[in-house]
């Protein structure tokens, strides 16, 4: 009889192992068919119901950037999904509504997330969305969403101004010429004609937009027709021809390590950090002790570089820098607010979320956090949002030999975990900060949430809290503001050429540190 009973018992745990598998495998990838127009505008109406329910900053893109009403791109984008002409200029449009939700803040299509059921359930994205994702990883590969002019073109004081001369056929444009129109627009006009093919940056002096690179939407006919006024006050117009590709405005880094340490002199320490991504956490970590330890204390400056830092995790800089600084124990508050009506869609699917989930900006384990407190705040309406302040208890750990002055170094591509380490480093006066304001992005309460399109099982992730600076203007367009501003209205901003000790000491920026600013 007992041999029955364990035989039993044996077949249930087979069947109920069986069981999990089955819910928790992705299972295999599969093609997408070609959309009917319909089921192409289905998807782009249930993506614009979406932002007017989740997205944060649907009327700050409109109020504070100067851009287009999110109704009118919305619907726009719905006429056009549904005149697409195949599944390739559908995600090609996709990637533009993305392009246009990403001029503050978060908005990504994921292709490199796999199958969880358990966040895939708090989501509410099917399982299918998650089979169809090599399909159009494979599609975005062919894609092209940008080109490059060999003309060297950067932003000075609201104004694109040649950085070398540039020949364009049989016209000379000098260096110095000031483009003024481009393919008969005025420069402004066309940069704002870009607003869902380019991330515009905000230029909080100047309170306007601009482009990091002037010249990579394509025109469609090979070449952008250029006019300019010329050093010598003259009118030079003629074709900047059209490259296939992506080129940055700056020389693209591939560092052998991801923080690169370097002793400037018996008094400065300067650490240069391209990311604060998690897979990086702890092998940076032991670099930097190392580095700390070596100077024995000797250090009285120590520069923290984060020009061109996309972000990451925030423990990274919380366990990696913040906390080996610290000089006694600190509480840190930060503030935020999100649309009731996104906590009204997810229901008990985000209260799960929240609770399980232990990569959530309100973990206590991971992120310090000692309370969550819903509240409501000056200017914020509370029939619309939820408002929460989030409480960090962060003591020294692991501190650095090092009782000096802190200078972080930060620009308009900081963004993300990068600006809210400035931004933190700014309140809790641990240094200064100095550069140009950052990029924004700082998440407080909620991380990006992921979506999926219903049809076509794209699935992409969006912002979700809205929070301010220390200036009480919306974090996610006007980024964090140093202590001390270096330029001004200025695209490029200084960046060192190498990391050789001499050449760092020659840097505009770190030799104003160097000098006392």
């Amino acid at each position: 009889m007992r041999k029955y009973v364990l035989l039993l018992i044996f077949l249930v745990l087979m069947g109920l192992l069986a069981f999990i598998g089955t819910i928790w495998r992705e299972g295999p990838q599969q093609e997408v068919p070609e959309l009917t127009a319909a089921r192409k505008r289905e998807d782009f109406e249930y993506l614009a119901k979406l932002v007017k329910e989740v997205y944060p900053l649907d009327k700050a893109l409109e109020q504070d950037k100067d851009l287009e009403n999110m109704d009118v791109i919305g619907q726009a984008f719905i006429t056009r999904a549904g005149e697409s002409a195949d599944n390739a200029e559908f995600l090609r449009l996709f990637y533009e509504y993305m392009t246009f939700l990403g001029q503050a803040g978060h908005a990504q299509v994921v292709f490199d997330e796999p199958y969880n059921p358990m966040l895939a359930f708090f989501y509410n994205i099917d399982k299918q969305a998650y089979r169809s994702r090599d399909y159009w990883l494979n599609m975005a590969a062919g894609v092209e969403m940008y080109v490059h002019s060999k003309a060297d073109i950067h932003y000075e004081q609201g104004k694109y101004v040649l950085a070398q001369d540039y020949q364009a056929r049989e016209t000379l444009f000098p260096q110095g010429s000031i483009i003024e129109r481009i393919n008969g627009l005025d420069v402004e006009d066309y940069v704002k004609s870009l607003q869902t093919r380019l991330h515009l940056v905000w230029d909080a002096a100047l309170h306007r937009v601009y482009l990091q690179t002037l010249l990579s939407a394509d025109p469609g006919n090979g070449a952008w027709m250029i006019e300019a006024v010329r050093p010598d006050g003259m009118m030079a117009k003629g074709d900047f021809l059209v490259y296939k590709g992506y080129a940055a405005p700056y020389r693209n880094e591939q560092p052998d390590s991801n923080v690169i340490p370097v002793e400037l002199d018996d008094q400065t320490g300067y650490i240069r950090i391209f990311s604060f991504a998690d897979m990086y956490k702890e092998q940076d970590r032991l670099v930097i002790q190392d580095f700390m330890k070596k100077s024995g204390g000797k250090y009285s400056k120590l520069i923290i570089d984060l020009r061109r830092n996309g972000g990451g995790d925030d423990d990274y800089w919380a366990d990696n820098l913040l906390k080996p600084l610290l000089k006694a124990p600190v509480d840190y508050e930060q503030s935020a607010s999100v649309k009731k009506s996104f906590g009204e869609r997810f229901g008990l699917r985000f209260r799960l979320y929240k609770q399980f989930v232990s990569s959530t900006l309100t973990n206590k384990d991971r992120y310090d956090v000692t309370e969550v407190k819903k509240e409501q705040l000056p200017g914020v309406d509370s029939a619309d949002w939820d408002t929460y302040t989030v409480t960090k208890y962060w003591q020294p750990e692991d501190s650095f030999l090092f009782d000096g002055k802190v200078y972080v170094l930060a620009d308009g591509d900081s963004f993300s975990a990068a600006d809210n380490f400035t931004a933190a480093v700014r309140k809790l006066g641990l240094g200064t900060v100095a550069g140009t304001n950052t990029a924004g992005g700082a998440c407080v309460y909620m991380e990006p949430y992921r979506y999926a399109l219903p049809n076509s099982g794209i699935i992409f992730k969006l912002e979700t809290d809205l929070n301010s600076n220390a200036e009480g203007r919306i974090n996610e367009i006007y980024g964090t503001a140093p202590d001390v501003l270096m330029d001004e209205s200025r695209y490029p901003t200084a960046y060192p050429e190498s990391y050789e000790p001499e050449v760092l000491k020659n840097e505009e920026w770190i030799r104003k540190v160097m000098l006392g600013l």
